[in-house]
């Protein structure tokens, strides 16, 4: 958002960079989500013989509930297998499939709901080779999520005056160094 004017004709100031929320959101990806699941997803894909996993399938079983996958598999068995007897039993088997798939997605939401981070599912996507991944536009994003801005015109002079008393307060300090262990100065008593 640095250097983006906002509809008002402001420029936002960035105030505030949340790099140890950030950088834990980023380990709670890869080490819950990325190490431990989703090569077992990738997988259970793969088996399903349909094509590359992409973002659109890893968008429907992460927060679908697998229809668009289910339907690419109805429309490849109907394509591939013209007997009705032999679509039954390619149905049954994908039925199989799609139950390895579910339960991996199962297994992976079980944990997402244990350590919380449901919201974090969102930055995922499928490379070119169909892995799934944290892309840096997407690290890039979630960092986003970590940032405060000022963005108002009253904001950014509120913002503007608390930076000139923070100066002021530091001057001040600087002056005083001399005295600090002068009582006689901070006496109330006087």
């Amino acid at each position: 958002m640095e250097n983006k004017v906002t509809n008002t004709g402001v420029t936002p100031i960035l105030i505030r960079e949340d790099n140890l929320e950030y950088k834990t959101d980023l380990h709670k990806l890869e080490y819950w989500v990325l190490k431990n699941h989703t090569s077992k997803i990738e997988k259970a894909f793969e088996s399903l013989d349909i094509g590359p996993l992409t973002d659109e399938y890893l968008q429907d079983i992460l927060f679908g509930n697998l229809s668009k996958t289910k339907e690419a598999l109805t429309d490849q068995i109907q394509k591939e297998v013209t007997s009705r007897f032999l679509q039954g039993e390619a149905n049954t088997k994908v039925q199989t499939l799609m139950g390895k798939l579910s339960d991996a997605n199962e297994a992976l939401n079980e944990i997402v709901q244990r350590v919380g981070i449901w919201n974090l599912l969102e930055y995922l996507s499928v490379n070119e080779r169909g892995k799934i991944r944290i892309s840096e536009e997407s690290k890039a994003d979630l960092l986003e999520t970590h940032r405060a801005y000022v963005n108002t015109p009253d904001g950014i002079s509120r913002y503007k005056l608390h930076l000139k008393a923070v100066k002021a307060i530091n001057e001040f300090k600087k002056a005083m160094s001399s005295h600090w262990g002068n009582a006689d100065i901070f006496d109330r008593r006087r």
